[in-house]
């Protein structure tokens, strides 16, 4: 019986390497779930209404709209001119793009199926994750290797994740590029033979990581600081054509920022002042005083800017010009300096919701299966219900976590550049630039939204985490095999 066992699983590991066991998981746990006769993903908190506009989708005419109770699951696709429609830059709207012309080319010129949208989406999931997994195990295949697979379905295709395909949020264009980001890196460390490969998903990937939204344009530094150890690479014509994708990141960061739509950002604005500094603040109308602000708009401390009831109307032509418009995110930002401790209470406030990837506020199914309203599913979300359940909750210990992976994996690099060995140079930068993007997008965050929608703007956080913690696992998983590897790759290196 061992025998025969030994046999199957050599048979099995000759076809099936640990990458493509991870993607086969993946369709089997996800596909029938998110695309099969009952569609399931999160329905619209009332953001669906601009990304609809700018890509010449609305409502489904005739239909009723269920905006946060049921998911939608067709839009019609507008046949006149648009005058709403506004000018926007943006890697996820290019994605909507493409998902509208393969719907009018195989299904309908006049209704969008929501569908078709988060097909695209899963199936370009599907390359990321392959990419990660071969990265971790280096297409090596014992037992191990496969389990690493295993655990990154687990972390990966929880369904709090995936059902953001089947969705307007720029949380998929987000998942999908941090995946192909993290996954190319790993493989520029490890396979160099194929670096220029490589370097070109690199790019792309972080281009549309980039210009996902305002608010990953922020994260461009950390993206860069993951790349620093490809600076050890022997060529030059490497080393220049990394400096250009550098430097064109650097130039897609800032042009997403300046093309982010005006009443985007003064919504963004808005809510950063009064769901973020004035939150909690003890005395609101001083804190506004202190930046030039009238202290008699501390009244919209809590509220957001498309609230049913305010105390004023945030569009009256006075409210606009006295506070709306003179929001800058330097006051924000020197708020925040002259009053830290609300800083460190709005983290504190982050660092609980880093796991809560599963939007709370709005419904999981769509109409025709007749639940109740805002159902949220279950179905596969345990690795989002345990790190919930047990990942401390403090900012403290992100930056703990921080602080030992990045000691830990700094000493790595440290030993690298004594003995040669460019890879554990590469992983260590990598693991340097995540945590980084881990800490930073929590920052970026809360100064640019507060408290509004918090966990699902810390959805590229949670991710980011639980890559570095799968690296860290595999790591020590096949950590004799993988010195010797390395090694072994780096004698190999021929200098030009």
């Amino acid at each position: 019986m061992r025998r025969r066992l030994q046999a199957a699983g050599a048979v099995f590991s000759r076809y099936c390497s640990p990458a493509l066991l991870a993607v086969i998981l993946l369709v089997a746990v996800c596909v029938w779930y998110l695309f099969g006769p009952t569609l399931h993903g999160y329905a619209d908190n009332g953001e669906f209404a601009r990304v609809l506009s700018h890509n010449q989708l609305l409502p489904q005419l005739g239909a009723s709209h269920h905006g946060a109770r049921y998911l939608d699951v067709t839009y019609s696709i507008r046949q006149f001119y648009n005058d709403t429609r506004l000018p926007a830059w943006s890697s996820q709207n290019l994605l909507i793009r493409v998902a509208l012309w393969i719907n009018q080319l195989l299904i309908s010129r006049t209704v969008f199926h929501l569908r078709v949208l988060g097909m695209l989406a899963f199936g370009l999931y599907l390359g990321g994750v392959y990419l990660v997994v071969a990265g971790l195990t280096r297409q090596q295949r014992k037992g191990r290797h496969y389990l690493i697979a295993i655990l990154a379905v687990w972390l990966l295709g929880d369904t709090s994740l995936t059902m953001y395909f089947n969705s307007f949020y720029s949380q998929s264009v987000m998942l999908i590029a941090v995946t192909y980001l993290f996954g190319s890196l790993l493989l520029l460390a490890r396979k160099p033979a194929h670096a220029w490969r490589y370097l070109l998903i690199f790019a792309s990937a972080g281009a549309i990581l980039i210009t996902a939204d305002m608010q990953t344009a922020w994260l461009v530094g950390p993206v860069l600081l993951a790349t620093v150890g490809l600076w050890w690479h022997r060529t030059r014509a490497f080393k220049w054509c990394l400096l250009l994708v550098s430097f064109g990141l650097v130039f897609l960061s800032g042009l997403t920022i300046r093309q982010t739509p005006a009443e985007l950002k003064a919504v963004s604005l808005y809510q950063s002042m009064t769901r973020g500094v004035l939150l909690n603040a003890t005395d609101p109308g001083k804190t506004l005083a202190s930046v030039g602000l009238e202290p008699q708009y501390a009244l919209l401390a809590g509220t957001q800017f498309y609230q049913d009831k305010l105390p004023v109307n945030t569009r009256h032509r006075v409210v606009q010009r006295e506070f709306v418009r003179q929001l800058r995110y330097s006051k924000v930002l020197r708020l925040y300096a002259g009053y830290p401790d609300q800083l460190v209470r709005m983290l504190q406030l982050a660092s609980g919701d880093v796991y809560l990837t599963q939007m709370a506020a709005v419904g999981d199914f769509p109409v025709t299966t007749k639940g109740l309203p805002k159902q949220q599913s279950r179905y596969f979300t345990s690795c989002s219900l345990v790190m919930r359940a047990f990942f401390p909750k403090q900012f403290q210990f992100f930056l703990l976590l921080a602080s030992i992976l990045i000691g830990l994996y700094g000493y790595r690099v440290y030993q690298g550049g004594r003995r040669g060995i460019r890879a554990w140079i590469v992983c260590g930068w990598l693991v340097i630039g995540f945590e980084g993007l881990v800490v930073i997008a929590m920052l970026v965050a809360v100064i640019l939204n507060g408290d509004a929608d918090l966990a699902r703007h810390l959805v590229l956080t949670a991710v980011s985490q639980n890559l570095v913690l799968l690296l860290g696992l595999s790591d020590f998983m096949t950590r004799h095999e993988n010195q010797a590897v390395d090694a072994l790759a780096s004698a190999k290196e021929v200098s030009p």
